[in-house]
């Protein structure tokens, strides 16, 4: 549905076919699948004058895997090019650039979000004929979509400790210290709202830790870490990101973060970082396995932070303004995933890699906005 207008305007047919094997549900990152195919699919349109362009998915129930292609008629990809296709910004000659346009990122975000999930994007193709691109993934079936797999049991640590905090956004802010003061229970939790902040604040006082959000305004997570370290080259530093490309989780190390957490993150993969890079003794710390928040709590933030966002939307929707909108689906995405929208993160995902206004954008913006009205409705008529 997201690619039919596109589609129809070029004379260009869509195909789906789905094995009659596969199971209703699978354990997996839906979005992130999902990701990979909207740009693997966007791709095949923009590079295909005429003919199809068909996903086909197939599964292997004995090895739990599910293989996935996106093939199309298009204009190929010549011999010599074909090892440099998933590289950044990188189309096959500056001609398909001027014609096609788009900046070469699509194939790049799938090849590394493939990766993450432990699979590998590879590519067949002809010129002039067409390209498959195909990937499989272990997907475990399962018999209920709400079934999650069990985490290991938390830690409590009892260390005294000095953490600066820089994040911009007050929900991730709010996430971030509860998290900390549950399982870092003597740790003094300080809050920087931008890079520039940071980076004052580090100067002023002592600190074990800085938790540093890569997007921030005036200076940014990286460069607020770099120069960090030109004075401190000791201090513990972790990126959190809501990347998940590669070259931008490489870029924190570079950086001189001594590591990340991808946001929003789990209270697993939070407290087994802090205690990695702190070199925490675990042998020491108790366990503790009740969530930072219950449901009721989750939906009092929803109440909290929600209006203001959906005044920013609606106001960015009015002026057709693309860019107000990805910022906020930015800053909507944690909040969503907590709250298990499952429906309304996958229109964020799209509407954060829309390339521009269309019809298309204007029913996912409208849906989007329906979506958060009705969660905040639900949740008000239960008080």
């Amino acid at each position: 549905q997201i690619f039919k207008q596109k589609a129809e305007e070029k004379g260009i047919q869509l195909h789906v076919l789905m094995s009659e094997k596969l199971p209703e549900y699978v354990f997996g990152d839906s979005a992130r699948v999902f990701q990979v195919l909207i740009n693997l699919i966007s791709n095949a349109i923009k590079f295909t004058i005429k003919g199809s362009v068909s996903l086909e998915i197939q599964c292997d129930v004995e090895e739990d895997q599910i293989s996935f292609k996106v093939k199309d008629t298009g204009i190929g990809i010549p011999p010599e090019k074909a090892n440099h296709v998933f590289e950044s910004f990188m189309q096959t000659n500056e001609v398909d650039s001027r014609i096609y346009g788009g900046t070469g990122l699509g194939l790049t975000i799938a090849r590394d979000l493939i990766s993450l999930m432990g699979g590998q994007l590879k590519m067949k193709s002809v010129v002039n004929e067409g390209s498959e691109f195909y990937f499989s993934l272990v997907l475990p079936a399962s018999s209920d979509s709400q079934v999650s797999h069990a985490e290991p049991a938390l830690r409590k640590f009892q260390h005294s400790l000095q953490i600066l905090v820089a994040e911009d956004n007050d929900y991730n802010f709010i996430v971030t210290r509860d998290t900390l003061k549950k399982y870092f229970p003597n740790a003094e939790c300080f809050r920087a709202s931008n890079g520039k902040q940071a980076i004052e604040f580090s100067t002023e006082d002592e600190f074990d830790l800085i938790l540093m959000d890569i997007q921030m305004p005036l200076i940014d997570g990286y460069q607020a870490t770099a120069k960090i370290r030109l004075s401190d080259p000791d201090i513990a530093i972790i990126g959190l990101t809501a990347s998940v490309i590669k070259s931008d989780l490489d870029k924190c190390i570079v950086a001189g973060m001594n590591g990340y957490i991808l946001k929003p993150f789990s209270e697993v993969a939070f407290v087994e970082e802090i205690a990695r890079v702190l070199k925490l003794d675990i042998s020491e710390a108790q366990a503790d396995e009740t969530p930072v928040y219950t449901p009721g709590e989750l939906d009092e933030m929803y109440i909290q932070y929600i209006p203001d966002k959906l005044s920013i939307l609606r106001r960015a929707f009015a002026s057709r303004n693309l860019a107000e909108v990805k910022s906020v689906c930015h800053t909507l995405r944690p909040q969503l995933i907590r709250s298990d929208m499952n429906d309304a993160i996958l229109q964020i995902e799209v509407l954060e890699t829309a390339a521009g206004w269309n019809n298309d954008m204007n029913t996912l913006v409208t849906d989007l906005i329906v979506a958060l009205e009705n969660r905040l409705n639900v949740i008000l008529a239960k008080k």
